[in-house]
């Protein structure tokens, strides 16, 4: 039986995928994402034939969530090799789902990259629409 951590995880990463989903991606799970491979993968890729994504999906019920930068690094390098967009798509509690572009962030001096529940990033769906 699968871990209740891993069952939330995977019930928000189909909740990114239905969003895709909805403004006509095709999106899919990738098996073993963050662990039992040396390879990265993400956890979803999805596209529509003309824009791709890798994305992580991430969800905390506190107000501060830290991301290590050989996750983000990971995520970077597998999009390159695939030709994807990387993505961090996160959720602060009930709030709606955030994104932020990977190839954004700058790396500093800490050992993880830092999202509070104040930053201006934009809505997802705000994001996809953009894009459309």
């Amino acid at each position: 039986m699968a871990s209740k951590t891993k069952s939330k995880g995977t019930y928000y990463e189909r909740s990114v995928m239905n969003i895709f989903d909805t403004y006509g991606y095709a999106s899919i799970r990738t098996l073993g994402s963050g662990g039992g491979t040396k390879k990265p993968k993400p956890d979803i890729i999805t596209s529509n034939g003309t824009n791709t994504y890798a994305i992580e999906v991430k969800q905390r019920n506190s107000n501060v969530l830290y991301i290590s930068w050989s996750q983000i690094n990971e995520l970077k390098r597998f999009s390159i090799t695939f030709g994807a967009t990387p993505l961090i798509v996160y959720k602060f509690g009930r709030r709606p789902f955030k994104v932020i572009e990977a190839n954004s962030i700058q790396k500093n001096n800490s050992k993880n990259y830092k999202i509070t529940i104040t930053d201006a990033t934009m809505k997802l769906t705000n994001y996809i629409g953009a894009i459309e």
